[in-house]
């Protein structure tokens, strides 16, 4: 499992290289607490699930709060779609623990 994580936050940053450095480290954070997420759920973490939920949703909404022209970025309108269907996902699946 930690292979493909890896090539998709590798990919990840590729897709991020174009935008301005304070967004490009934002969306290289949600990557990696996604990645924590993933773990979290692997190892049946529940009780922290929230919090890295939590530290997460905070990036994205800094993310966005950037420019508007940079949130046009195909990557990041595809990482705002993504992370909204994750969290939904992960509070359905913890909900159910």
């Amino acid at each position: 499992m930690g292979t493909s994580l890896e090539i998709n936050r590798a990919e990840a940053i590729e897709a991020f290289a174009h935008l301005p450095a304070a967004q490009r480290v934002l969306a290289q954070h949600v990557v990696d607490i996604t990645a924590l997420l993933v773990h979290e759920i692997a190892s049946q973490a529940w009780d922290r699930i929230p919090a890295s939920l939590a530290a997460r949703t905070e990036l994205l909404r800094q993310l966005r709060a950037a420019d508007p022209a940079v949130q046009r970025h195909g990557c990041l309108a595809a990482l705002f779609a993504a992370m909204d269907e994750s969290e939904h996902t992960l509070r359905v699946v913890a909900a159910g623990v």
